[in-house]
């Protein structure tokens, strides 16, 4: 299964199983960042990957969509 597909599917299995958990009375919020982090580098052309993990960590999403990352990244990312 293609990662893009993979993506789509977890991203929609999330998004229904909030919503069947939802009462009518109630309203919650799912907040999804999808984000290209350019294999780690900035605007700036410089590569730092603390100031991603800062900006992802603002947001606070529920769920993060990562592009354009290898799997160091990602895996840095997470434990930043």
């Amino acid at each position: 299964m293609k990662i893009n597909t993979l993506v789509r599917v977890l991203i929609m299995s999330a998004v229904m199983a909030l919503a069947s958990s939802c009462s009518t009375s109630k309203t919650q919020q799912l907040t999804i960042l999808s984000y290209n982090i350019h294999h780690g580098a900035g605007i700036d052309k410089k590569l730092d990957l603390q100031r991603i993990a800062k900006i992802i960590s603002e947001v606070k999403p529920d769920i993060v969509a990562l592009q354009e990352g290898v799997h160091q990244q990602i895996v840095a990312l997470f434990e930043a």
